[in-house]
């Protein structure tokens, strides 16, 4: 998996409760505060009520994910808000809808094999609390979960993802994927093992040390030292680790900052150092190799599928309206327990 693929598509091979905090980039570290489901409506998104259950989960972790201040903590509730019910927008244009009998089903057995992977239902109920969940809330997310799958299921049938083998070899071939490489060097703010995303080289680095080791190294790539090389040094990335092959990419695949820095590179040019939250990154750019694309020709089709995917749910999320009601207006998201 690349490193910047979106957290949407971990495996769920962990509790399903574990990767859905994952998915909203939030860390959660335990959760006090009232359990029983609460589901007066705060506002709608997209047209679907919003309760209050799904705001609180939703602020209590970015609030240990340390955003306190009642500004920023609106701005990115809302956002995070959007972001789930355009799910069930974009499921609405397939013709499904997240309360569906089939996707209920398929919901409660996702919760099923998690309470049986945590040890029982009291471990369930534990791990809800301490990831400021109610039951109420993660059905939602669960059916979230499981919407997505549908979703492209009916988008390869309907035609909105492209599967003829001969035309997916000619948008691989095309610009539509680019192929680079990339040193990575995080702070201690951003580097992480626990999903293996990321692997410290060393000792953790400061931010200023970070950022003044991805400038060395650009300046070296610049000046046309061994890249491969160079990632060795400096890199951090554990996707990078003895990779000369790089990352066959395109849009939908990363976060925006690192993927416009890499599609905006010719073939041999070498990045400026690109500040984003996974660290500082220096790309280059090189040429797709045949031989790489016929072995990895599956692998690379499923990450356009899911690209795919990606790139339709942001484009219905910045259609998705969110209308708050007086409740939410007038309550401190700040002072939420």
């Amino acid at each position: 998996m690349n490193v910047f693929i979106k957290k949407l598509f971990k495996k769920a091979a962990a509790p399903l409760c574990i990767i859905l905090a994952a998915v909203l980039c939030f860390f959660c570290v335990g959760c006090s505060g009232a359990s029983g489901d609460d589901s007066r409506t705060l506002m709608t998104a997209g047209g679907y009520e919003v309760p209050y259950d799904v705001v609180r989960y939703v602020v209590m972790n970015l609030k240990k994910d340390g955003i306190t201040e009642e500004g920023e903590l609106r701005e990115r509730t809302l956002a995070a808000i959007r972001d789930i019910y355009a799910v069930f927008a974009l499921a609405s244009d397939y013709g499904m809808e997240f309360d569906d009998e089939f996707i209920a089903s398929l919901a409660s057995q996702a919760k099923d094999s998690d309470v049986e992977e945590m040890g029982g239902k009291k471990a369930f109920k534990e791990s809800l609390k301490e990831n400021c969940m109610t039951d109420s809330v993660y059905m939602l997310m669960a059916k979230k979960d499981v919407l997505r799958d549908e979703i492209m299921r009916s988008m390869i049938s309907m035609g909105d993802i492209e599967t003829d083998e001969e035309k997916l070899r000619e948008i691989i071939e095309s610009d539509e994927f680019i192929r680079v490489k990339q040193i990575l060097v995080t702070s201690g703010s951003t580097a992480t093992t626990e999903d293996g995303v990321y692997i410290v080289n060393g000792e953790t680095h400061t931010e200023e040390e970070a950022k003044e080791l991805a400038a060395e190294a650009q300046k070296k790539a610049a000046g046309g030292e061994d890249f491969d090389a160079l990632v060795a040094e400096y890199g951090q990335s554990f996707y990078m680790f003895g990779n000369t092959d790089g990352y066959y990419i395109c849009r939908g695949m990363w976060d925006s900052v690192n993927e416009n820095a890499a599609f905006a590179l010719n073939v041999g040019e070498v990045s400026e150092v690109i500040e984003s939250d996974v660290g500082y990154s220096v790309f280059k750019r090189y040429e797709k190799s045949g031989d790489y694309i016929d072995s990895h020709f599956d692998e690379i089709c499923t990450n356009w599928y899911n690209a795919c995917y990606v790139n339709a749910l942001e484009k219905k999320t910045a259609f998705t309206d969110i209308e708050t009601g007086e409740e939410f207006d007038g309550m401190s998201l700040a002072d939420m327990k």
